[in-house]
C-alpha cells in the first residue's frame, strides 16, 4: 500500500510532524508500506499535484491542514481517497465536521468522535496520539529539574480550579508548575515561587518529567474553545499520558472512560475521579516510593510495546486497508 502524507509544516509544541515522519521512516524500512511525506503550501499546488501523480498513492492523508478545493478536486478526478488527520477532537469537532465533508475519511485521536463523523456520513478512523521514545525516555537529570509534584501545561479553567484546591498541599512541597498565564490562580501568591511562567520545548519537558516524583496529568475542558456544541466527551488519553509513561515517570491522571484500553488502572496507571481523591493520592504516593516506581515501570514497559508512533501509525494504516481502494 502506498501512502502520501501531506503536512502543513507548521511547528507544534508536541513535535507532531517530526514524530510522525520519524515513524514513517521506520515503517518504510520494513517494506510493508511505501510512504512519502510532503509539505503543503498554497504556492506549490501544481508542483505538489505533479509529485502526487508521480508517486501514485493508494491514499492521501492530510495532516493539520485543509487542502485547496482545486487540489482536492484534482485528486478526486484521479480517484485517490483523501482523508484529514485531526488531533484536537472533541474540542474542535464542529469545525472539523464542516471542513471534512469533501474528504473520504477522517483520522481522529478521539474515539468518541468516530461515531460523530459516521453519523455525518464521513468514514471515521481512531488514531490516538502516542509518544516518541527517542524524545521521551528515562534519564538522569540535575536537581534543577527535581520536584515532588510537577504539572506542565496551559491554565484552562478546570486546571486552575484543581491547582487552587491543592494550594495548601503544593505550597509545602517541592512543586513545579510550568506554562504561561498561571497568574490567574486564586492562590497565585502562595504558589508563585513554584511557577515558571514560560513555554518549554519537549526536550526540557522530558527532563522535568524525569525529575518529578509525581507528574499530574490534567485534561482540558471539553468545550473550552466553543467548537464542541454537542459537548462530546473525551474518552481517549492525551499524548501527555504516553510521554510521561515513556520517561518511566509516575503520573496521576484524570479518569477517562477509555483509559483501560491503553493502561491497566491501579497497576500501570492511577486515575483520580475528583479533586479530593487527587489530593489523597498525592499524599499517599509521595509516602510510598516503591509502589510508585513499580507502577511507573509497568507503564513504561507497556508504552514501549504498545504506544509509540510507529505502532500507532501501523494500526492506522491497517484500518485504512478496510476502505475500498480506488
Amino acid at each position: 500500500m502506498r501512502i502520501l502524507h501531506i503536512t502543513s509544516g507548521v511547528p507544534s509544541l508536541s513535535n507532531l510532524d517530526y514524530n510522525m515522519t520519524r515513524a514513517y521512516e521506520m515503517i518504510n524500512r520494513e517494506s510493508k508500506y511505501k510512504i512519502k511525506v510532503l509539505t503543503y503550501t498554497k504556492r506549490n499546488i501544481p508542483t505538489l499535484l505533479a509529485k502526487i501523480k508521480q508517486f501514485n498513492p493508494d491514499y492521501v492523508i492530510v495532516f493539520r491542514v485543509s487542502l485547496a478545493s482545486s487540489l482536492l478536486s484534482a485528486l478526486k478526478q484521479l480517484h485517490i481517497p483523501v482523508g484529514r488527520w485531526v488531533v484536537d477532537d472533541p474540542h474542535r469537532i464542529d469545525k472539523h465536521l464542516a471542513r471534512s465533508k469533501q474528504y473520504d475519511f477522517v483520522i481522529t485521536q478521539e474515539a468518541s468522535c468516530v461515531p460523530v463523523y459516521e453519523r455525518h456520513h464521513i468514514k471515521g478512523i481512531h488514531g490516538p496520539l502516542a509518544t516518541n521514545e527517542n524524545e521521551y525516555y528515562p534519564m538522569e537529570v540535575s536537581d534543577h529539574y527535581s520536584s515532588d509534584i510537577c504539572f506542565i501545561g496551559t491554565p484552562y479553567k478546570n486546571r486552575l480550579t484543581i491547582i487552587d484546591s491543592l494550594a495548601d498541599l503544593l505550597k509545602d512541597k517541592k512543586t513545579v508548575i510550568i506554562g504561561p498565564n498561571w497568574n490567574q490562580l486564586k492562590y497565585f501568591s502562595a504558589l508563585q515561587r513554584n511557577i515558571k511562567n514560560q513555554t518549554i520545548p519537549p526536550h526540557e519537558v522530558a527532563k522535568y518529567y524525569n525529575g518529578a516524583k509525581i507528574v499530574l496529568n490534567l485534561n482540558r475542558p471539553i468545550n473550552d474553545v466553543g467548537f464542541n456544541s454537542n459537548k462530546v466527551k473525551a474518552t481517549t488519553p492525551n499524548n501527555r499520558t504516553f510521554d510521561i509513561a515513556a520517561c518511566q515517570s509516575f503520573q496521576l491522571t484524570a479518569c477517562l472512560k477509555g483509559v483501560e484500553t491503553f493502561y491497566e488502572p491501579n497497576s500501570e496507571i492511577i486515575c483520580f475521579q475528583n479533586r479530593h481523591e487527587l489530593k489523597e493520592q498525592i499524599s499517599y504516593y509521595l509516602e510510598h516510593p516503591t509502589e510508585r516506581n513499580e507502577i511507573a515501570d509497568r507503564a513504561y514497559q507497556r508504552t514501549l510495546r504498545d504506544h509509540t508512533y510507529k505502532v500507532r501509525i501501523e494500526s492506522i494504516l491497517e484500518q485504512l486497508q478496510s476502505i475500498n481502494k480506488k
